[in-house]
């Protein structure tokens, strides 16, 4: 079932044409793991994204 839910959320979901990094499109805890590392500052991480990816991030 989880591999399931993973597969759905990388290649089926339909926001999967929104750029993002892949992690965040399959779990939860590419944010929580970027919120920590980051010491809390999320927009930090949301600018980076903007940065790297454009206007729209997929990060969940």
């Amino acid at each position: 079932l989880s591999l399931w839910i993973l597969l759905y959320r990388a290649f089926w979901h339909p926001l999967r044409h929104f750029p993002g990094p892949f992690g965040a499109k399959l779990s939860k805890l590419w944010t929580v793991k970027q919120a920590w590392d980051s010491r809390w500052h999320w927009h930090r991480v949301q600018q980076h994204l903007q940065k790297q990816y454009g206007d729209y991030v997929r990060t969940g």
